[in-house]
């Protein structure tokens, strides 16, 4: 374990605990928790770049994954420069506040020229309008700097090979993965849709396929 206790670097997330959290499911009773395997890799080898990678949890009632993460990145941005590809894969996308906090972090990123793929396995409206409204908000700065979308068995299987802890283990669910993700993707695509109306204007929607 590498400071907070929330936040494990160079530390592959137990077989079990991705199995739970990581399910795909529409109704997925018991997963409060926010997981966030993240990889954070020098744009060129050989530079000044240092690669950071593992998970990150939520702190239940206080702070929120994406915002431990977003802060343990910023820190170590500042000590090893260099332009970085970063890649999360997360239980659940993000919550509305979290989205508002994303947004001009994103922008920044941007702005020094670091990339990030968000891929998320399930959809967080909890607060319906406020998390969909932020998932709108997301989706007005993908760019080729910043890009999301639905884990599809592609990702969870290179999670298993390089983020988790899985010795060879047979994940469960992995054959229901295709046809699950499928049903987040088209859910992630209505809430576009519908509350950033860009049907009407005519704005494509980025998502993975």
């Amino acid at each position: 374990m590498a400071g907070d206790e929330n936040v494990r670097v160079s530390e592959k997330l137990d077989f079990n605990t991705f199995e739970f959290e990581f399910e795909n499911l529409h109704y997925a009773e018991g997963r409060g928790r926010t997981y966030v395997i993240f990889d954070v890799k020098p744009q060129s080898e050989g530079g000044r770049g240092k690669r950071l990678w593992g998970y990150v949890r939520n702190n239940p009632l206080d702070d929120h994954a994406e915002v431990i993460l977003m802060s343990k990145i910023n820190d170590h941005l500042e000590t090893h420069q260099g332009n970085y590809t970063m890649t999360w894969y997360m239980s659940w996308s993000p919550c509305g506040n979290c989205s508002s906090e994303l947004v001009p972090w994103l922008k920044n990123l941007e702005e020094q020229q670091h990339t990030l793929t968000m891929h998320f396995s399930r959809i967080y409206d909890k607060d319906r309008a406020v998390d969909h409204r932020g998932l709108c908000d997301l989706q007005r700065v993908v760019s080729n700097y910043f890009q999301m979308g639905v884990m599809r068995k592609k990702e969870v299987k290179k999670c298993l090979a390089e983020y988790v802890e899985a010795s060879g283990r047979t994940l469960r669910w992995l054959r229901t993965t295709t046809s699950n993700a499928g049903r987040r993707r088209r859910k992630l695509y209505s809430i576009l849709v519908r509350c950033a109306g860009m049907r009407e204007s005519g704005m494509p929607l980025h998502l993975f396929t």
